[in-house]
């Protein structure tokens, strides 16, 4: 029996629904599934006030009713077949494959046509004495520390393959009063991008999220002005007009010549660019497959299986005007390549830290004793010489709302040495290394034989490979613009919550690499990492974020220092006594 789902995440069976296939980029992630991870999207918003419970119902309805996949649950497919979304409505059939990610430790228990979007909702309340000093305050410290906790374990609960892939979480009981409301969906979803997309429909920045909601679900393009029909005294009249049959053949004819010389010119051209974008994205790939076979990652291994838990963490806010300030002073970079350079910072420290002067064999012992709970250590010759990220390329345009993964990927690998370099030279590095990302092919060939090859017979993709590749790397850093102007979650019908920030995660994909990215709201810039749970590296995600809060605040006084001696100098040069300005004073 077929049937259709309620908008409002309802089910209830009455109809014939349609079979929704995966695309061969969003079924990669289901083979790419293994016990010690969820391949999740998380994402985390601090709401401001007391954030009811059926508010955040309202708004899953919502999603529901925009985006079907939200009401949906995903049926792996065969070598021959993609996986298919199939409507909660439609009963659960003995065939349908659980597939090899972790499985929850309660399964879901309810009726299939009982299903709401309501039983993905777990509402958390914090403890008074969790996030309070010994004098009864709020110690912002504390509250971060529970928020991380709490969130780490919702980002690392595996999806339950009998409902829909995705979950949500409200944090209630923080100071002022503040909320916060997580949610985390399959990578076989969509991309990051497209999910922060998606929950962008339950905001608005009008503070009217149903009008936002509604605008961001629906929008089409603005008509075409319609033609001015001309002046009829001003045309002669049609029986006026002399017409000569063979002048009228003779132009008609040339016209249709010269567009068919226009359109083979066009067609041929295209499908040369085509061969050889080809040909570079073939020899591109090589290359890359070449240089990430000659490289062995060899920092943050632990014996032990990879575990399920993950540590997840954020760094204080960067303020965008700063961070224009230091793309001032270091003309033609980018914020992407800032962040990466205080990246690079952030990950060399960790390492010192980890670096002893002298080392011994029970220093080594987490490296092959997998019930080994010492902290690890990393000697000068464990140490690997490069820093190794894959980056997301979005392959959509601003206005793509798509609710499915449109990126393709890209390795970067950049020198990562002991102590501290220049800013100016490290924000070069990341430059030049950043610049060769975005020029690369790899991604763009990768998706093309993906689609070309795994689309109809997505069995001849090699998970070997995949994880070849991703073992390679040290982590994942992703880039999620955000809006500029404030916004607020809720509706008309219920209380509206002014959004304070939001912080976007990737998955954690290969045993002991690390989830990070950045990403901009409101004038704000956060970075977040998320990393496995082992005693071997405790606290990394924490350190990480720590170290590049140190890492940017020093790039920061470097650019101002050089934008205030920039200036002097020129004050010199026209004769004019020099005032550093006050927001350039270093502090």
């Amino acid at each position: 029996m077929s049937a259709q789902c309620h908008e409002n995440g309802d089910s209830e069976a009455t109809a014939v629904v349609p079979v929704q296939y995966l695309s061969a980029v969003d079924n990669v992630f289901l083979r790419l599934e293994q016990p010690g991870t969820t391949w999740g999207v998380s994402m985390l918003l601090w709401l401001d006030g007391d954030v009811e419970r059926d508010t955040v119902v309202e708004q899953l309805e919502q999603l529901c009713k925009n985006f079907p996949k939200f009401r949906s649950r995903c049926v792996r497919g065969n070598f021959f077949h993609c996986g298919h979304w199939l409507d909660m409505s439609v009963p659960p059939s003995d065939n349908e494959n659980p597939g090899n990610g972790p499985k929850p430790a309660t399964p879901y228990s309810k009726p299939w046509n009982e299903w709401h979007c309501s039983d993905h909702l777990d509402v958390v309340h914090i403890p008074a004495e969790k996030i309070v000093d010994e004098n009864g305050n709020p110690d912002p410290e504390r509250e971060r520390a529970a928020v991380e906790e709490l969130f780490g374990e919702f980002a690392s609960r595996p999806f339950d393959p009998q409902i829909p892939v995705w979950h949500a979480q409200l944090i209630r009981g923080l100071s002022g009063p503040r909320s916060v409301l997580s949610f985390a969906s399959h990578h076989c979803m969509a991309d990051g991008v497209g999910f922060a997309k998606a929950m962008m429909t339950l905001m608005s920045a009008n503070v009217d999220a149903q009008h936002g909601c509604t605008e961001a679900a629906a929008t089409t393009a603005s008509p075409l002005p319609a033609e001015t029909p001309a002046d009829s005294a001003a045309s002669p009249a049609a029986a006026s007009i002399s017409v000569d049959s063979d002048a009228t053949l003779a132009v008609t004819l040339a016209a249709g010549l010269s567009t068919l010389a226009v359109l083979t010119k066009t067609y041929v051209g295209g499908a040369l660019i085509l061969v050889l974008r080809v040909l570079l994205g073939l020899l591109t790939m090589l290359f890359v497959l070449g240089r990430l076979t000659l490289f062995r990652r060899r920092t943050f291994r632990y014996p032990h299986p990879q575990p399920l838990q993950k540590c997840a963490a954020w760094s204080e806010p960067m303020d965008m005007e700063d961070i224009k300030a230091i793309r001032a002073a270091y003309p033609g970079v980018t914020l992407n390549d800032v962040m990466i350079a205080c990246l690079e910072r952030a990950y060399s420290a960790y390492l010192d830290s980890l670096t002893p002067e002298d080392t011994n064999e029970e220093d080594l012992a987490y490296l092959t004793d997998p019930h080994s709970v010492r902290p690890a250590v990393i000697p000068p010759h464990h140490r690997d010489s490069k820093l190794s990220l894959i980056i997301p390329k979005a392959q959509r345009q601003l206005d793509d709302k798509r609710f499915e993964n449109l990126a393709t990927v890209e390795f970067m690998m950049m020198d990562t040495k002991s102590g501290e370099q220049s800013t100016e030279k490290s924000i070069a590095q990341a430059h030049k290394s950043m610049m060769r990302a975005k020029q690369s092919l790899f991604g763009w060939m990768a998706v093309a034989m993906a689609r070309a090859f795994c689309t109809h017979m997505p069995g001849l993709m090699s998970a070997a490979l995949f994880w070849f590749c991703i073992d390679r790397a040290h982590g994942i850093f992703t880039n999620v613009p955000g809006p500029t102007d404030a916004l607020y979650f809720g509706s008309k019908n219920a209380q509206q919550h002014r959004i304070i920030s939001y912080i976007v995660y990737p998955p954690v994909t290969a045993p002991g690499t690390a989830a990070m990215g950045i990403c901009s709201y409101n004038g704000k810039v956060h970075f977040s990492a998320m990393t496995d749970a082992t005693c071997a590296f405790p606290g990394q995600a924490r350190t990480l974020t720590s170290n590049f809060n140190v890492a940017y605040k020093r790039m920061l006084t470097d650019a101002r220092e050089e934008l205030a001696a920039r200036q002097q100098q020129q004050q010199q040069q026209h004769g004019m006594p020099f005032e550093q300005p006050s927001r350039l004073k270093v502090e």
